[in-house]
C-alpha cells in the first residue's frame, strides 16, 4: 500500500513541474548596442554584350580628322611593292607585270575599326603575294615585318589589329552574305591576325587592309573618291552622238519576261529612237539583238531575232521606212563581257543600233 502512494505522489509531482509557464525573457537594457544587420552579399555584376556594335551601330563612316597628316612618300600607284623573296601574283598564281593582282576603278572596302565597320568606297586594289622562288615554303615572318614596318613608316594609322569578331561578322553577312568575300581582306575569317590602316596625304586618303598566313599574304586597299553617276535617259540626240562616234549606239530595251512584246520603259527607248530616224531620214540602221548564256543557245538566239523584229516593226508602225532599217538575232554569240556574273550578264542583254 506504501508503495503505490509513493508511485501516485511522485506521478503527481511530474504533472505539476510540466504546468509550470515558462520564465518570461527579460528585455535587454535600452543602453545595449543592437546587433548588426545582416548584409547581402553583392551580386556579380551581369558580362558586357559580346557585340556591343550591331545592329544599330554596325556601320559608321570614319573619322578622318583623327587621323594624323602623313609624312612619308607613298610614290606611285599601286604602292606597294612586294618585299625581297617574294612578288605580287596574278589571280593565275604568276608574276603580275603590272603590280597588283585585280582593281576595280570604283569599289568598296569594309574595314574593321575596333568598334564598328567603316564602309569606304573608290578605286580598289588586290595584290595576292606569294614567294618569288617557287618550290619555296612562304616566309609569313618577312612579309609581316616588312609590310607593317613599312605602312607604319609612311605615317598611317592602325585602326585594328587583331581577329574580328564572329558575331560582328554574322551580323554583316546579314546585310550582304559575301560581304566578307566581296569587300574585305582575304583571312578576315580566319585565327590569323588582321590588320586595319588609314592613311591620310593631302587629298589622297587610303584605307589599306592587310592579312596573311603560312601559305600567302594579301594587301587590299582603297584609294577613296565620290562615286559620280553616269547613267542618263537614253535621248535621240545621244544615240546620234554614238552612232556618229562608234557607227553604233548600245541601247537596253525591256521585254516581257521570255517574250517579245515591249514594257512600257522599252516603249519609251523606241520612242527616241523613232526621233532620231525622223531626225536623220538617210540614216540606215540594223536592229541587233543580243543575249547572255542563260539558257539553251537556240532559244537565245530565237528570242533576240524575235525581240529586234518586235522593235523594227514598232519603228516601221510609226512611219518610218523600212528600207532603213534590218534586224538580226545573235543571242549569246557576240557578247561585250564574260558571262561571269550577274552585272557582267545584264550587258550582254542589249540591242545594237548599227549604222549600214
Amino acid at each position: 500500500m506504501k508503495l503505490i502512494l509513493n508511485i501516485v505522489a511522485l506521478g503527481l509531482a511530474i504533472s505539476l513541474t510540466a504546468c509550470k509557464k515558462a520564465p518570461e525573457k527579460v528585455a535587454a537594457p535600452a543602453a545595449s548596442v543592437a546587433a548588426p544587420a545582416v548584409v547581402a552579399p553583392p551580386v556579380a555584376a551581369l558580362p558586357a554584350p559580346t557585340n556591343p556594335a550591331a545592329p544599330a551601330t554596325l556601320m559608321a563612316a570614319l573619322d578622318w580628322s583623327t587621323v594624323p597628316e602623313a609624312t612619308g612618300d607613298i610614290g606611285a600607284y599601286p604602292y606597294f611593292k612586294a618585299p625581297d623573296l617574294l612578288m605580287v601574283q596574278t589571280e593565275s598564281g604568276r608574276l603580275s607585270t603590272k603590280g597588283f593582282t585585280k582593281e576595280e576603278d570604283f569599289g568598296k572596302l569594309i574595314t574593321y575599326t575596333g568598334a564598328n565597320f567603316y564602309p569606304a568606297e573608290g578605286r580598289v586594289t588586290t595584290l595576292w603575294f606569294a614567294m618569288a622562288e617557287s618550290g619555296k615554303n612562304f616566309n609569313q615572318y618577312v612579309f609581316d615585318k616588312s609590310m607593317d614596318a613599312y605602312i607604319l613608316s609612311l605615317g598611317a594609322k592602325l585602326l585594328f589589329k587583331g581577329t574580328v569578331p564572329r558575331d560582328l561578322r554574322d551580323e554583316l553577312k546579314k546585310t550582304d552574305k559575301d560581304a566578307e568575300y566581296r569587300y574585305m581582306v582575304s583571312g578576315v575569317d580566319s585565327s590569323d591576325p588582321v590588320r586595319f590602316y588609314a592613311f591620310k596625304q593631302k587629298e589622297k586618303k587610303l584605307v589599306i587592309q592587310v592579312s596573311s598566313n603560312s601559305a600567302a599574304s594579301y594587301v587590299k586597299f582603297v584609294e577613296l573618291k565620290e562615286f559620280k553617276q553616269t547613267i542618263q535617259k537614253y535621248s535621240a540626240e545621244g544615240m546620234k552622238k554614238e552612232i556618229e562616234a562608234t557607227g553604233k549606239a548600245i541601247v537596253n530595251i525591256n521585254f516581257d519576261t521570255d517574250k517579245s512584246t515591249l514594257k512600257a520603259d522599252g516603249q519609251d527607248v523606241v520612242n527616241q529612237i523613232v526621233a532620231l530616224l525622223k531626225g536623220a531620214p538617210a540614216l540606215k540602221l540594223s536592229i541587233e539583238g543580243h543575249s547572255d548564256n542563260t539558257g539553251s543557245a537556240e532559244r537565245n538566239k530565237a528570242l533576240s531575232a524575235e525581240r529586234s523584229s518586235a522593235v523594227m516593226l514598232a519603228l516601221v508602225s510609226t512611219g518610218i521606212d523600212k528600207g532603213n532599217l534590218k534586224s538580226a538575232g545573235f543571242g549569246a554569240d557576240k557578247p561585250l563581257v564574260a558571262n561571269d556574273s550577274e552585272e557582267n550578264k545584264a550587258k550582254n542583254r542589249r540591242v545594237e543600233l548599227v549604222k549600214f
